[in-house]
């Protein structure tokens, strides 16, 4: 049965999620090649002349990595905008359920 709000069938995120946030600005580190990549986080993208770098949690959220179609599934549904870690990769604050 597709969801009428995202339109998933398999694929659809509603009651996976207690609660979903946006990442502030500061919580992607853009590190210089030179620099080491900080413990509890994970790389998510490389650049000609950088990293990018994203904490696996924080506080009691986990990070939740997912491609640009799910993306908009989970923003239709928990009203949370993605925030761009790399190549279609977005990345979201997520408690589960």
């Amino acid at each position: 049965m597709k969801c009428e709000i995202c339109g998933g069938v398999t694929t659809c995120p509603a009651n996976r999620y207690k609660e979903v946030k946006q990442l502030e600005p500061g919580d992607v580190l853009i590190l210089d090649w030179d620099q080491e990549v900080p413990e509890g986080y994970v790389v998510t993208h490389y650049k000609k002349r950088g990293r990018y770098a994203v904490p696996e949690r924080k506080g009691e959220y986990e990070l939740l990595l997912v491609g640009s179609a799910q993306e908009w599934r989970i923003r239709r549904h928990y009203g949370a905008e993605g925030r761009w870690v790399g190549q279609c990769t977005y990345a979201f604050w997520v408690k589960k359920a």
